[in-house]
């Protein structure tokens, strides 16, 4: 069976608001001003706050936390003003309010040419893009060596017939003034087709010979499939155990943008040791059924075609993942022993059998309800607790490694509480979700599907 991927969860907790925030809804942000020339004095008319925090953007670069702030203008301009209003004893005010100055009575802003360019190695051609600012309305383009030469578009498209360093320059016009901008661009079109051929005449030791065509400056990355990597344009690697290994090449050029390309084929290996076999599994116990355990076979060395579990208290079963209710609650040795075509190996450990009663005195039910399970994306934890309490949330993978602490002996009150947890863009697996209430401790499954 396929081990599961891991998958970490991100949780967003849902808060109930305190008394202060009830009072605190109806915040709202504004302002007045009066413009002097290049002055502006702003006047704050904002309400509902009862210890207000102010952060003001005047549309210039500049900001402000004053409550009545003044700003002084350095060139003639439209300019979006806003203030942003919180109030520090509540989580619920927050308020934002926007309107626009005209200075007039300022100098005009400096022209100031710039352009970004960006390659497209389908075409042969050079994107330019004009970023000069006080709104140009005209310009004149230089590219000395490109086709066209010249051009009055704001944006335009230049062929180069080869590769090499060119000189661009840009002349902007505004109402009031005009400028210029020059820069050398390396245009190196991408042109890499990654490939590699193999010789396994010296199984389990592999040559793998590079194919690869195109790049001006290339560099090359060589994942074996095995855990080891070159960084050589030839490469060999000698493969400890037998098995099929999915071997890709990537080639990068560090003169070309953006420009790289990957090859990846099998290769077999059939003269080296056999996978050793390591027989292994995870448990956890059911958050809402007293006794009851899931096992989960994660054994390596396969492929296994037999499974036999020994509970320890008697019981036995051949299933590759059982699950088992126990009489008693305790410790327990488990044993599973797997079969392979060549070997046969045995993993014994202690597990402790969860008593639910505990949790039940703090915990409604002793359950927590997971739901959607499975999912594919959100998923929301509620659970009710009897009184007020301790609470520990945490998520563990199915080799018990702890993914993430959701909550860490935090205080809740009795009632109802609700988590969502975001599966986002992770790739499927099998988690564990414990919560612990006051010392007593219950585990569910969570699964995540794509």
């Amino acid at each position: 069976m396929k081990t599961p991927d891991l998958k970490k969860i991100v949780l967003s907790l849902i808060l109930v608001p305190a008394c202060a925030d009830l009072l605190a809804q109806n915040c709202q942000a504004g302002f007045s001003f009066t413009v002097n020339q290049n002055v502006v004095v702003f006047t704050n008319t904002s309400t509902g706050a009862s210890m207000p925090v102010y952060y003001w953007s005047f549309g210039d670069g500049n900001y402000s936390y004053a409550a009545n702030p003044t700003n002084t203008y350095q060139f003639s301009g439209t300019y979006y003003v806003c203030l942003t209003l919180w109030d520090s004893l509540s989580f619920n005010c927050q308020s934002a309010y926007c309107d626009t100055v005209v200075i007039t009575n300022a100098p005009p802003q400096p022209c100031n040419a710039y352009f970004y360019w960006y390659p497209d190695s389908l075409s042969n051609s050079v994107y330019f893009y004009d970023y000069t600012t006080n709104n140009p309305i005209a310009w004149s383009w230089s590219f000395p060596g490109g086709s066209p030469s010249t051009s009055t578009m704001q944006n335009p498209v230049v062929n180069y017939a080869n590769p090499g360093t060119y000189l661009v320059c840009l002349t902007a016009y505004t109402q009031t003034d005009t400028c210029t901008y020059c820069d050398s661009i390396n245009y190196y079109p991408c042109n890499l087709t990654a490939g590699f051929t193999m010789n396994t005449s010296a199984d389990p030791t592999v040559v793998f010979i590079n194919t690869s065509t195109g790049g001006y400056a290339p560099s090359w990355m060589w994942n074996f499939g095995d855990g080891n990597y070159a960084y050589t344009q030839n490469a060999s690697n000698t493969y400890l155990y037998n098995g099929t290994y999915y071997v890709c090449l990537t080639v990068w050029d560090s003169l070309a943008t953006n420009c790289a390309s990957t090859y990846c084929d099998s290769v077999i290996i059939s003269n080296g040791q056999s996978v050793p076999c390591n027989a292994n599994y995870v448990s956890w116990n059911d958050s809402t059924n007293n006794g009851l355990v899931y096992f989960y076979d994660i054994s390596t060395g396969g492929p296994f075609y037999s499974w036999y579990w020994d509970f320890g208290d008697g019981n036995t079963s051949t299933q590759q993942n059982p699950t088992h209710t126990y009489a008693q609650t305790g410790w327990y040795q488990i044993c599973l022993t797997v079969f392979s075509q060549t070997n046969t190996c045995t993993n014994c450990d202690s597990i402790y059998v969860l008593n639910l009663s505990g949790i039940e005195e703090w915990l409604s039910s002793g359950a927590v309800n997971y739901f959607p399970n499975p999912t594919n994306g959100m998923t929301t934890i509620a659970y009710t607790l009897n009184g007020g309490a301790a609470v520990s949330i945490e998520v563990y993978d199915l080799v018990g490694n702890k993914v993430e602490t959701i909550l860490d002996q935090t205080r809740q009150e009795a009632g109802s509480h609700t988590l969502n947890w975001n599966a986002g863009e992770q790739a499927e697996g099998i988690y564990l979700l414990r919560i612990t209430v006051n010392g007593h401790m219950a585990t569910g499954k969570l699964t995540v599907i794509k």
